[in-house]
Parts: structure tokens; sequence; C-alpha cells
């Protein structure tokens, strides 16, 4: 992922937490554990939602006010992408939509490429979310919106 596009995406989850009341989380890891080299693609997968779950208490995802945290978590080796939101927001969404979006946000990390096809995601699954929590007043943005890049 080159610096442009790190850049859109970090402007691109400020212009969603600024429509609705969500504290998105981007992390991009190069793979999700170095154990991924030697396992099956079902097992891969698995692997990545242990990881997105480390990485969302690492970045205390679910200490936002009203539990609106939301991670993406983008593993390059395996060409995946898993979102894990906090407890404020799972209600509202069902485990398979978030499936849905993940394959969605991964289709250009697929293709070996990082480009508009991720935006466009992330604006869906703001369109998804964003009727449930419209903005609200705060006092400041609770989690930072630049994108992590993890080295696991």
């Amino acid at each position: 992922m080159n610096s442009e596009f790190k850049q859109k995406v970090e402007q691109k989850i400020s212009e969603i937490e600024k429509i609705c009341n969500l504290e998105i989380v981007a992390v991009i890891s190069k793979r999700s554990s170095w154990l991924s080299y030697f396992l099956p693609k079902s097992k891969k997968l698995r692997a990545v939602e242990m990881a997105a779950h480390k990485q969302f208490v690492k970045h205390r995802i679910s200490e936002t006010l009203q539990r609106t945290g939301l991670l993406i978590y983008i593993s390059k080796y395996e060409k995946a992408v898993y979102l894990l939101a906090d407890e404020g927001i799972t209600p509202y969404v069902p485990a398979n939509e978030w499936a849905e979006m993940g394959a969605k946000l991964a289709e250009d990390f697929d293709h070996e490429r990082a480009g508009e096809t991720f935006l466009q995601a992330l604006d869906l699954v703001a369109r998804r979310i964003a009727p449930h929590f419209p903005p609200v007043e705060r006092p400041a943005n609770e989690l930072c919106d630049r994108v992590r890049i993890e080295d696991s």
C-alpha cells in the first residue's frame, strides 16, 4: 500500500466518522501469523480472524464512549480483510453481512493492488451502518484515523 492510498483511506475514515457515530481503525499487516505460510487456506482465514481480535484489543477499540468502534484488519499475505465491530454495533449487522463487506474490501488486495474498490467498499460499510448511528456532538476523535501498519 503506497502512501498516497494510505492517505486516501485515512481521509475516507475521517469523512465517514463525520456522517455517523463510528470510530474506525484500519490495520494493515504483512500476514496474520508466521504460521500462515504453512496453513491450508481454511486455517489461514481463522488465523486472520484471531489476529484481528488481537489488534482489536491492542488498539483499544472497545474503549469508545458508546462502544461504536470498528476494526478493519487487512492481512496482505492472506489477501483477506476482516471486520470486527464493538458491541454497540453488532446488534445492527448480522455476521454474514460483515463477512460480505470484508470480502468486498478484500477485492483489491486479492488482485494485488490497492485502489478505488477498497474506498468504495468503505462507503458501502458506512451506508450500511450510518442509519443506526447518526452523527453526535463529541468532544474529540476517540480513536486516531491514521492507518496502522503491523509487521506481524
